[in-house]
């Protein structure tokens, strides 16, 4: 682990000083600054946010990054201090007004109260990673509200009739960078061909039986970065590239795959591997693969067979012990 920068260690100075209210800030902070100095603030006590009303005068924050922790009418109006290019409200825990009752979040009201005019022609990146049940046609009003939007992050959200991911794909069709991880109920990825400009997704722990579930990835012309790895203890129970497989994706512009901690045998990656020869990079942290000399017996093949280097110098692969 490389040893902190002088920055580093001095954001943290900073954010140790306003969390234990020992220091004061007598002229505004630059963008950077600012941003580390709010990170390390997180770190330390996920309730500092009520902190930054504080300081909104010396603070030039853009990026905001929730951790779990609970949300109050306060602390959301406070961030409308900020200009922000990037809101990731964490795993949303209480936001009081909202329609507990029925289990329902009006995450477009949040996002009125938390942003300022400038925030929502601004914002590139939104993240909502919560199993909590938003309002109906939510994803059509923030859409409209953040119209630069080019990232969002809805891990851990269910769907259903009320919110389809076609429906979703189809009100987002400029996203660079999805992450639909951990989502609930999710049958298949019919609609995300609708993102054409789509550079990378995230589908940890997720797999759908159905191998048409997976056909639309080929449609995805810019896709460069897929992660379709699990979790250390769960890793027998998915595999995904066994689908993309036997669905005969192929991703022409991929260039990273993460498929870590997933049952993946070396004979599926190997042909995978074939399968897309734009691939730099496989990220397959996992025991399992020790258990099959197949799949190294085809990487330093291919290695060592590589006259012109080209492969030599653009592909890596990384394993666990």
């Amino acid at each position: 682990m490389p040893f902190p920068t002088l920055f580093q260690l001095a954001a943290k100075s900073v954010a140790r000083g306003i969390h234990d209210e020992t220091i004061s800030l007598d002229s505004p902070l630059d963008t950077k600054s600012s941003n580390a100095i709010v990170r390390e603030l997180f770190k330390l006590d996920g309730n500092n946010f009520k902190k930054l009303e504080v300081f909104k005068n010396q603070l030039s924050v853009t990026e905001i990054n929730f951790p779990s922790c609970e949300i109050d009418a306060e602390a959301v109006k406070n961030l409308s201090n900020f200009n922000l290019v990037s809101l990731d409200f964490g795993e949303i825990i209480e936001f009081s007004g909202d329609p507990w009752g029925v289990g329902t979040l009006d995450i477009v009201s949040l996002l009125i109260q938390s942003t300022n005019s400038y925030s929502r022609k601004s914002m590139i990146h939104l993240g909502l990673s919560t199993d909590q049940e938003f309002i109906a046609g939510w994803e059509a009003e923030v859409s409209e509200m953040l119209l630069n939007l080019q990232s969002i992050d809805i891990s851990l959200r269910t769907f259903n009739e009320r919110f389809q991911f076609s429906n979703f794909c189809t009100c987002f069709p400029n996203l660079l960078v999805l992450d639909i991880s951990e989502a609930g109920d999710l049958l298949g990825l019919q609609g995300i061909k609708t993102l054409k400009n789509l550079q990378k997704l995230t589908m940890r722990f997720l797999e759908f039986d159905d191998v048409n579930g997976y056909k639309e990835l080929s449609e995805l012309k810019n896709l460069k970065y897929l992660d379709v790895s699990s979790e250390h203890c769960n890793w027998e129970e998915t595999n995904s590239i066994r689908y993309m497989l036997a669905a005969g994706v192929r991703m022409e512009a991929l260039e990273f795959l993460d498929c870590s901690w997933t049952s993946v045998t070396g004979h599926e990656l190997k042909t995978f591997v074939n399968n897309h020869p734009s691939l730099k990079t496989v990220a397959a942290l996992c025991k399992f693969f020790f258990q099959d000399w197949t799949f190294f017996l085809f990487i330093f093949g291919t290695y060592f067979s590589d006259k012109g280097g080209l492969f030599r110098k653009a592909f890596r692969i990384f394993f666990i012990f």
